[in-house]
């Protein structure tokens, strides 16, 4: 396995706006999500979750590392757009969910300027 610090990084944005949704509600994540982490252990796979309705001031943001959820998660079947889909249920008190000012502040590090020129253009994925 490559150097944690040369793997790419792949960013699984999910979430919701829905004004039903608790700010202290789990966080439903798509299992292929996880997945996609554990088949590919050459990247570091994290998901970032963005709540943001009227109950928020502004977008909540956690963050969290996706390999392995699979294996410390619940997972139910919900058809929230009539098609059944398989979502990961984790309490928003997890303890892989990092602060958002503590992964960006590391994905900051991870992309220092000098190792930009070995990485696709951010709409080259």
């Amino acid at each position: 396995m490559q150097d944690s610090s040369k793997r790419p990084i792949r960013l699984e944005v999910t979430g919701t706006d829905s004004p039903g949704v608790a700010l202290q509600a789990p966080l439903w994540i798509l299992e292929g999500k996880a997945r996609y982490a554990d088949e590919h252990p050459d990247e570091d796979v994290y998901i970032v979750h963005v709540l943001n309705g009227p109950r928020a001031k502004r977008p909540i943001v956690r963050v969290l590392p996706a390999r392995g959820l699979r294996d410390r998660y619940p997972v139910e079947v919900k058809r929230f757009y009539g098609t059944p889909e398989r979502y990961l249920v984790i309490p928003v008190t997890a303890p892989e969910i990092m602060r958002e000012e503590v992964f960006f502040r590391w994905l900051a590090e991870r992309t220092r300027p000098e190792d930009r020129q070995q990485r696709l253009p951010l709409f080259a994925l």
